[in-house]
């Protein structure tokens, strides 16, 4: 995948130690938000790449030409987890995360 600008994830933890909802069957939920989107063509290729890595269950985006902004929810497999997280959006080309009102590089994320 292409990086086509620098983008960040908006996340808030949905408790103390997750940022996941988790379902009946196991599956984890989350919704974020992704700034810095220049085009639609961004969009619709990073949400293929979602909906193409390992362990994406189910993804949707709505993107906000106004702000640049795109609103997403996606279901994981069960062992989701803040690693895994953390690399697919590395992979997906997003440089930083927002959690709640503190932003760092995504590659943090998994420590914390």
């Amino acid at each position: 995948m292409q990086v086509f600008s620098q983008k960040t994830v908006q996340i808030n933890k949905v408790n103390a130690d997750s940022y996941f909802q988790t379902s009946e069957d196991g599956s984890k939920m989350a919704t974020f938000i992704i700034s810095g989107f220049n085009s639609e063509e961004e969009v619709i290729e990073t949400e293929a790449f979602f909906r193409n890595f390992r362990g994406v269950t189910e993804c949707g985006f709505v993107y906000d030409i106004s702000t640049g902004n795109c609103y997403c929810t996606a279901i994981f497999y069960e062992y989701a987890d803040k690693k895994y997280f953390s690399f697919l959006l590395q992979k997906a080309g997003i440089q930083f995360i927002k959690i709640d009102n503190d932003t760092i590089p995504v590659e943090e994320l998994k420590n914390l």
